[in-house]
């Protein structure tokens, strides 16, 4: 089963494209509970976890700004990976252009294959008009499942 699922709003189809088009080159990807997977793209609705089928030990990326989420998560005991804009957040921005940001991790984590990540700041270069979760959130995913933060991603798409 996928340890890491990204969580997207099921009306953002925009969202769900940067996504696939981000992750899906360097990770099998799955809409689906997927034992192959790496990373598990789930959906939600409008503020309910109760279809989807959450693994055991997953991580979850989640916007900080839903709320809802953020409490359902909190009573299965689920890891929450929060991205947003807050110091409180565990992916933030600690600087952004149009097209250049250096995100970064707040707070050392564990990453899928379990070794612990230190706090870092990642630069990141992608297109104009990508929405600051996607992008946060496509950034949590690369150096969660592995790819490292030692040079800038550049490899964002729209």
């Amino acid at each position: 089963m996928a340890k890491l699922i990204l969580l997207g709003r099921a009306s953002c189809s925009q969202e769900e494209k940067f996504f696939i088009q981000n992750l899906s080159r360097r990770f099998s990807l799955s809409a689906q509970p997927d034992p192959d997977a790496k990373i598990y793209l789930a959906q939600t609705g409008r503020s309910s976890l109760s279809d989807l089928q959450l693994p055991k030990q997953a991580m979850v990326i989640v916007n900080a700004e839903d709320r809802s989420i953020l409490y359902q998560l909190a009573q299965i005991g689920a890891q929450a990976i929060t991205c947003g804009l807050s110091c409180k957040d565990t992916f933030t921005f600690s600087s952004k252009s149009e097209e250049n940001a250096v995100v970064s991790l707040m707070r050392a984590i564990p990453n899928t294959a379990g070794r612990i990540l230190e706090p870092m700041d990642i630069p990141v270069v992608f297109p104009q008009g990508i929405p600051d979760y996607s992008l946060l959130a496509c950034t949590a995913a690369l150096i969660l499942a592995g790819v490292t933060g030692d040079k800038t991603i550049k490899f964002f798409q729209s």
